[in-house]
């Protein structure tokens, strides 16, 4: 399965050394050439080294797909968050790994499926490159920064898969 995440997640990702898991988690990862503006491309290089990130720019008729859902359903989008789910719609990718209900939303409109961090924590738990522990110690500390004071069970309550996984 190919990932598309988009910038958010990525920044999230580097910021907390985690970037790893998208490779444990998904067989490989396309990102648009974009997100050079917002993460340094020297946090990428050892994964676009070990082939498993792609950076690749969507072809102008799927960022035209992208833009007539927004069109039609009010949603804005970053250049970037449209870029992301321009290419996962390009290339077949599935999932779209977000944090933005507008990119979920936009993702959805257009066949493609999307999800969150606590998914990509998921299955990179399944495949043995995370412990469970580990794991909700990573999601307390993103969500913590992003949602101060929410508390991750709020974050979780529509996950259960996780509490299923070993």
């Amino acid at each position: 399965m190919t990932a598309a995440p988009d910038p958010s997640v990525m920044i999230l990702l580097v910021k907390h050394e985690s970037l790893g898991l998208l490779k444990d988690a998904y067989v490989s990862v396309v990102m648009p050439t974009s997100i050079i503006e917002v993460i340094p491309s020297n946090s990428l290089d050892e994964a676009i080294t070990g082939g498993w990130l792609e950076l690749q720019d969507p072809d102008t008729d799927y960022v035209m797909r992208v833009d007539g859902i927004q069109a039609r359903s009010g949603i804005k989008l970053s250049v970037h968050e449209e870029a992301c789910i321009a290419l996962a719609l390009q290339r077949g990718a599935h999932p779209v790994i977000t944090v933005d209900r507008e990119v979920q939303e936009a993702a959805r409109l257009l066949g493609v499926s999307a999800e969150g961090i606590p998914s990509l924590i998921i299955a990179a738990s399944r495949s043995g490159a995370i412990s469970k522990e580990d794991g909700m110690r990573l999601l307390h500390k993103i969500y913590e920064g992003l949602l101060p004071g929410l508390g991750i069970e709020m974050i979780l309550q529509n996950s259960p898969e996780w509490r299923s996984s070993s």
